[in-house]
């Protein structure tokens, strides 16, 4: 998606090109288990008639929404493992609930996958995010606010020499060093 702009004071036009990913990240336990969340903007349309409406011109309704795949990691930087369960996934009204058992974070290590599916908005920057979830048999919530990158943030943050911009990072920490 790219967004232009023009600036009527100086006559200037700016353009900035976002990518389909929006991603965020907390502690769930400081200073031993994150959570990042990324969220995969894939477009809804029919093949055929979204060519016959960009051909005539119209856009309908669901033109301004898409699917987002929700797709969660857990960091834990501890020496033992940690049981998580995400229990619900909530932004901007839309959620979705899972009963599946705690899965084991293991020492060390980064865990994760593909946890449901929200509906967002198509043109959107930013994505507000509530999970609550289970850690170690005790419940928690956390808020998050994921972003939705340009490519070459992407490059900076999970490219092969990238520090990501979430907190267990802190100090332009590498993957390296957080898992020798």
């Amino acid at each position: 998606m790219t967004v232009s702009q023009y600036d009527g004071v100086t006559g200037k036009s700016s353009s900035k090109t976002y990518s389909k990913y929006y991603d965020d990240g907390v502690w769930l336990k400081p200073k031993h288990v994150g959570l990042s969340v990324v969220v995969d903007h894939e477009k809804m349309r029919t093949p055929v008639a979204s060519a016959v409406q960009q051909e005539m011109g119209w856009s309908g309704p669901s033109d301004s929404y898409a699917n987002g795949k929700v797709t969660v990691y857990i960091w834990n930087l501890d020496d033992r493992p940690h049981q998580i369960r995400i229990l619900k996934v909530t932004s901007k009204g839309e959620s979705f609930e899972r009963s599946a058992a705690a899965s084991s974070a293991p020492p060390k290590g980064r865990s994760g996958g593909v946890v449901g599916n929200l509906k967002i908005f198509n043109y959107g920057t930013e994505l507000p995010m509530k999970i609550d979830y289970e850690l170690d048999g005790k419940l928690g919530t956390v808020e998050l606010k994921l972003v939705r990158r340009t490519p070459e943030e992407n490059a900076v943050y999970f490219g092969a020499e990238g520090t990501p911009p979430y907190p267990w990072f802190d100090g332009g920490k590498k993957w390296t060093d957080l898992f020798p």
